[in-house]
């Protein structure tokens, strides 16, 4: 990020932190449910389904992100 960007940028508060966080977890829970269901409905061998949530680059991203927003959390929150 640019500094000039950075000015007008204030740190989250733990609290706006947790909430994206919980909001993350539940649209990654919905993904990972919509997965199911439909390679269910394809009658997909279990493994498969799992290598294929495993796999998912948005699953994946997210995961990345939701670790990120948990040590920001947590380094705010000493």
């Amino acid at each position: 990020m640019s500094k000039r960007f950075n000015k007008f940028m204030s740190e989250p508060k733990p609290s706006e932190l947790k909430e994206s966080i919980e909001e993350l977890n539940s649209y990654r829970e919905r993904l990972i449910n919509e997965i199911e269901v439909i390679s269910k409905k394809l009658r997909m061998p279990t493994k498969r389904i799992d290598d294929s949530i495993k796999n998912n680059p948005e699953i994946q991203r997210i995961n990345i992100i939701i670790e990120k927003l948990n040590s920001q959390y947590q380094e705010l929150a000493k």
